[in-house]
């Protein structure tokens, strides 16, 4: 006899598998706290490195600019030191606390879908018990 309850978990439990058990489990094998760090450092990397490309395509465009400046106005390249100073700890920032919010929120999804999985395979355990 086939039960209604039974073939519904096993199918919810089946599809989890399928799709989305692996990527819960490499997630879940760290700690929240390290899981969010740790992509966190690879954002500020990342955002590190791109400020660095953007600047240096930057510096090289205005070469011929750049070159005059520095010998004929000191000022006004620390003025744009600060600036760019200033837009890199702005970038930073911003992508910090958007990698915080959306590791975060990966790290508890997957959270849950693993206790979910987890309730589903002790209840089908327990149906299978019964009988």
């Amino acid at each position: 006899m086939i039960h209604e309850e039974k073939v519904k978990l096993m199918t919810q439990a089946a599809c989890f598998e399928e799709k989305q058990r692996r990527k819960a489990l490499i997630i879940m094998r760290y700690h929240r706290k390290d899981y969010i760090s740790f992509h966190m450092i690879l954002i500020w990397l990342s955002v590190t490195t791109a400020f660095i490309i953007g600047v240096s395509m930057w510096l090289f465009y205005q070469v011929e600019n750049a070159s005059s400046m520095i010998f004929t106005n000191f000022t006004s390249l620390i003025l744009i030191g600060i600036i760019l100073m200033g837009m890199y700890l702005i970038f930073t920032i911003i992508y910090g606390f958007a990698a915080y919010w959306y590791y975060s929120e990966k790290y508890d999804n997957a959270k849950k879908m693993m206790k979910k999985y987890q309730a589903n395979l002790k209840q089908l355990n327990r149906l299978y018990e019964t009988e």
